[in-house]
């Protein structure tokens, strides 16, 4: 048997401290936050956030102002767009996403928008 000097018992239970789970927090640790992405050719990126629209770089610090509040909710970010986007508007959402201090963003891929039906000849 080992015997334990009185001297170690201090960083012992500061040790065992550690391994205690965290207690629960007020974000929602489950999913991440949804951010979509857009762009219009030529050159207009945007993303959405919480069902608001912003146009990068123009609404960077709207859109950062607006992230910094969900981030007190949030855990995580994921990023996700319905189609082909341009890497310098992913790059601008990251970046924004970035300065909001998120510090896990994941990408998704949402589902195409369904495609409308040509109407049947008569």
């Amino acid at each position: 048997m080992m015997l334990w000097s009185t001297d170690t018992v201090p960083s012992i239970l500061a040790m065992a401290g550690m391994a205690l789970p965290a207690p629960p927090s007020s974000k929602n640790v489950e999913a991440s936050l949804p951010i979509t992405m857009a762009h219009t050719p030529p050159d207009i990126c945007m993303m959405t956030v919480a069902g608001q629209l912003f146009t990068l770089p123009k609404d960077d610090v709207a859109a950062v102002a607006t992230l910094r509040e969900a981030r007190r909710s949030w855990v995580s970010a994921a990023i996700g767009s319905e189609a082909d986007i341009p890497y310098r508007c992913t790059a601008a959402v990251i970046f924004v996403v970035n300065q909001a201090d998120f510090q896990r963003i994941d990408f998704v891929a949402l589902p195409p928008l369904p495609k409308p039906k040509a109407p049947k000849p008569r």
